[in-house]
């Protein structure tokens, strides 16, 4: 038997393809081919982990499909890789710096990564968060090592419901505010909030998955040459040299509750009508958006809990 490095099923070795997910050994070598800075597919790390095909590639982390081979399931494997500040060796798949400012750089954002793994790790027991197991160090950069999760992205979910049915719009947003509180009550910023990081697992329930603290550490070291937020979602203090805080993630969720009400995404330009453009939306959640929206972050509401204290429970209810 052979492991399908797409999927992580086991199939016969005399098939030609994998007949779960039909992958072949010619495919493979494309995607080798395509994405030479990627880990080779069948490498091990830890002596444990087994990489299989890429999921997504940023300039800033590579995540990986793998198999844990002690307790046999498959898991995400996400390493980072600045681009702009490493390159990865042939002889050895180990990630070199070409200077020592691009070093000094790497090894900055690589601490505050594997910080934002460590934190993660030690809330394993939220439900509403992505699972962050271990953090691992190899090939002179670093891995977390998560949670494989079958989900539908809010994004996703956009495509093909009609928000502007305020009672759809309302329930999501409801279900938004329940899950991030409980995260908030931890004292974790998510820091990247947008529609693309939030899902639903098969039970329908809310879970956040992109944290993005560590991807704005990032982003600032390398002066925007490296970033992975939504522009329509993001904080405008995430480009200033000031930590972020729950209210960013506050303006992320004001972002994502307008494209929810009005089908599309919030541009400061909006925040110059009186309306936000939703002329036909209950003045009380105008009223909301616009202090969950406002640019300077004193100003703007703190976190889920300040809601209701400051609007009430009628202004978040389902009408």
């Amino acid at each position: 038997m052979k492991k399908c490095l797409c999927c992580m099923q086991d199939y016969s070795e005399q098939e030609g393809a994998c007949p779960f997910c039909g992958y072949s050994e010619s495919q493979m070598e494309k995607d080798r081919q395509s994405m030479p800075e990627a880990l080779p597919m069948g490498t091990i790390l830890g002596n444990r982990f087994l990489i299989g095909r890429v999921m997504s590639l940023t300039g800033y982390a590579i995540l990986y499909l793998s198999w844990d081979m002690l307790l046999h399931r498959r898991l995400v494997l996400r390493e980072y890789f600045p681009t702009t500040l490493a390159n990865r060796a042939e002889e050895d798949l180990t990630l070199c710096c070409p200077d020592e400012e691009s070093r000094k750089k790497f090894e900055e954002g690589k601490a505050v990564f594997l910080l934002e793994g460590k934190i993660l790790s030690e809330n394993q027991d939220l439900p509403e968060i992505c699972n962050i197991y271990r953090c691992i160090e190899e090939n002179g950069t670093a891995y977390q090592v998560m949670e494989y999760m079958q989900i539908e992205t809010l994004q996703e979910r956009l495509e093909h419901i009609n928000t502007a049915e305020t009672e759809i719009a309302q329930d999501l947003f409801l279900k938004l505010c329940d899950a991030l509180e409980v995260v908030q009550k931890r004292g974790i910023v998510h820091g990247n909030l947008n529609p693309d990081n939030i899902g639903f697992d098969e039970f329908r329930f809310i879970r956040f998955f992109g944290f993005g603290v560590a991807e704005r550490e990032m982003t600032l070291l390398t002066k925007g040459e490296i970033r992975t937020d939504r522009p329509a979602y993001t904080a405008p203090e995430y480009d200033k040299e000031q930590p972020l805080t729950s209210a960013a993630d506050m303006y992320s969720l004001g972002a994502i509750y307008y494209r929810l009400l009005s089908g599309k995404e919030f541009t400061p330009s909006l925040s110059e009508d009186d309306e936000l453009g939703l002329e036909n939306t209950e003045p009380s959640r105008i009223s909301l958006l616009k202090a969950l929206l406002r640019q300077d972050p004193g100003e703007r509401i703190q976190d889920v809990e300040q809601i209701t204290l400051l609007f009430g429970e009628q202004t978040v209810a389902v009408p």
